[in-house]
């Protein structure tokens, strides 16, 4: 799994940087991102056929570490191989 940690930081990375030349001579949005492995469930809400959703405990803490990361930078946590 750390491989898969490492190439979602570096992913991440990469669509900062096509952000920014996306938008040059533009306002840049500040954004940051959170990045986590882990299993997780997928697939279109009961409740609502067309939401596309995913679930898990790795997600939850995706999105905490996303949260705590500064403006333009990147929290990653990967778990060690079992």
């Amino acid at each position: 799994m750390r491989q898969d940690g490492d190439r979602n930081a570096r992913r991440l990375r990469e669509l900062q940087a096509s952000l920014v030349e996306s938008r040059l001579g533009k306002a840049i949005p500040a954004t940051r991102a959170g990045s986590n492995t882990g299993f997780c469930t997928v697939g279109n809400s009961a409740a609502r056929p067309n939401d596309y959703t995913i679930m898990a405990t790795s997600v939850n803490l995706a999105a905490r570490l996303q949260s705590h990361a500064e403006l333009g930078g990147i929290l990653s946590l990967t778990k060690p191989r079992p």
